[in-house]
């Protein structure tokens, strides 16, 4: 779960995808992990876990991970 408020969630997915992180394939999605550089989940997470659509920046999933 995300640490920010519900309307910072899109500007911090913003962020993330901005930091061009290399992509791998899982499942037929591109997966990026990207370090924030700060905490963004509730847990202490400092990056997030964002599955897209192979070629484009349709979101799938995105979640914080450690």
């Amino acid at each position: 779960m995300f640490s920010v408020p519900k309307d910072q969630v899109l500007g911090l997915l913003d962020e993330a995808w901005a930091r061009k992180s290399p992509a791998f394939n899982d499942n037929g999605l591109d997966v990026r992990i990207v370090d924030m550089g700060k905490v963004i989940g509730t847990h202490g997470e400092r990056s997030v876990r964002m599955a897209t659509r192979p070629g484009t920046a349709e979101i799938v999933s995105a979640y914080p991970v450690k």
